[in-house]
């Protein structure tokens, strides 16, 4: 520092400006001329004679010692106050000032004054000593009032802390009592309900046992229905094959003849009004136009005539009569009736086709009648063995049906009971984890409650 009070470069430009501003009214009044130096001087005067700095320094070391070494100034330009040691009333003072101010965070206010006491003892004994280490080996150790400071710093800390570590000694055991209580109280609660448990594990192992024997049993009638059901089974199929063989040997006659007459059906198709009125309009009809619907009129049941015939024709419903005739049961003396004119050897499609539309189409009808109900007079027999097959397929099916509705019964019973069965051991097994996991919490909590003790 320089002792003239002025530090260069201390302040920048518009500073030294704002400076200069307002102590110019200062200086005027002093009496001097304001120009620019002499007012920054006036300012650096002012400050000399106005501030005043206090250093302190320890002579504990070689701090002090250098420092005034290196800066003479320190002796030759300051004033120099040597302050001596604190005496005992001052030291009980500074001891009293800094434990009342802890007192109540610490619970010292009973013992405040022998603390005090205490302190002003510990720091006058060590000053004592210090006196006799210096006389009997030379050698300075300084006690200062920092030295007493720390003294009292240390302790107010020291005292903190274990009071800190005694809390937390309280809370742990405090708690470790809570948890020993908790402890005993799960014990009692598991052993309690252990003994509750008890017999509803035993019953769940006779409720199991006995529902494995009844299923046993109902497993095994189900195997026994199940094996009956399987012989019905092979039974039924086999006169199902032989129903199968019948009905096919049927339907393959019956084929012979459907052609003929689906063909007939069609030719009926195409007739118009006009082909049935030109049959209607003959006072004379042909020949084999007669012939044809003498044929016709022996299947509709009308008089041969051509009278009848006519008759027949002007029926509204001719055509769909012929389309809806019973071809399944023609009499016999119809067959027997018609059986000259279906041998004709004139009597063909292809030889009416130039006499008559209509004739043509109603040759091709007699035909297919007579061709069908050949057939089926020829397949007679084997209708009735197939009703009598189909009938015994209808019995052996419906005894079957009985069997496997019988069996389906018997499987959902064994299928219900087995889901008790399984509920049942599922909650044996559960009830079982359920005493091992509370023996073993028991366990765990009488290790607790026996480490706490401990």
């Amino acid at each position: 520092a320089d002792v003239a009070g002025e530090i260069p470069s201390l302040f920048e430009s518009d500073e030294i400006e704002q400076i200069v501003s307002a102590v110019r009214p200062l200086c005027i009044k002093a009496g001097k001329i304001d120009t620019r130096d002499n007012v920054y001087q006036h300012f650096v005067q002012l400050v000399r004679e106005n501030l005043h700095i206090c250093l302190a320094f320890s002579p504990i070391g070689d701090g002090f010692r250098n420092r005034c070494r290196k800066f003479p100034a320190f002796v030759n330009c300051c004033t120099i106050d040597w302050f001596t040691e604190w005496p005992a009333e001052a030291l009980h003072s500074v001891a009293q000032k800094f434990l009342k101010e802890q007192e109540a965070n610490l619970g010292i206010t009973e013992v405040q004054k022998a603390l005090c006491e205490t302190c002003v003892t510990i720091q006058l004994s060590v000053a004592t000593a210090t006196k006799t280490f210096y006389e009997e080996m030379r050698r300075h150790n300084y006690v200062t009032p920092t030295s007493y400071l720390e003294l009292i710093s240390l302790y107010i800390h020291m005292l903190q802390e274990n009071r800190q570590v005694l809390s937390d000694k309280i809370l742990k055991y405090t708690k470790g009592l809570e948890k020993l209580a908790e402890a005993n109280k799960m014990v009692e609660e598991l052993q309690e309900e252990l003994t509750k448990l008890q017999p509803v594990l035993e019953k769940s192992s006779k409720d199991v046992a006995e529902m494995l024997v009844v299923l046993e049993k109902d497993q095994a009638e189900a195997a026994k229905v199940k094996k009956n059901c399987e012989k019905d089974a092979k039974s039924c199929q086999k006169v199902t094959a032989e129903v199968k063989v019948i009905k096919d040997d049927c339907q393959k006659d019956l084929d012979l003849a459907l052609p003929a007459y689906e063909s007939a059906i069609k030719a009926l198709d195409t007739l118009k009004k006009e082909d049935i009125t030109q049959v209607k309009s003959f006072a004379n009809p042909p020949k084999m136009v007669q012939f044809c619907m003498e044929a016709v009129c022996i299947l509709m049941g009308s008089p041969t005539t051509w009278k009848g015939a006519k008759q027949v024709l002007g029926k509204m419903s001719f055509l769909q009569d012929c389309r809806d005739y019973d071809k399944d049961n023609i009499p016999k003396k119809i067959m027997k009736k018609l059986k000259k004119y279906v041998e004709n050897p004139d009597f063909t499609p292809e030889k009416m086709k130039s006499i008559s539309t209509a004739c043509t189409s109603l040759c091709m009808w007699v035909q297919a009648m007579n061709t069908y109900a050949r057939v089926a007079k020829d397949i007679e027999p084997k209708k009735a063995k197939l009703k009598g097959a189909e009938s015994q397929l209808k019995e052996a099916q419906d005894k079957l049906a009985e069997k496997e509705r019988a069996l389906k019964e018997v499987l959902d019973r064994v299928a219900q009971l087995k889901r008790k069965f399984d509920d049942a051991q599922d909650k044996k097994a559960e009830l079982e984890a359920k005493k091992k996991k509370k023996y073993r919490l028991r366990g765990r909590s009488s290790e607790t409650a026996k480490a706490h003790r401990g």
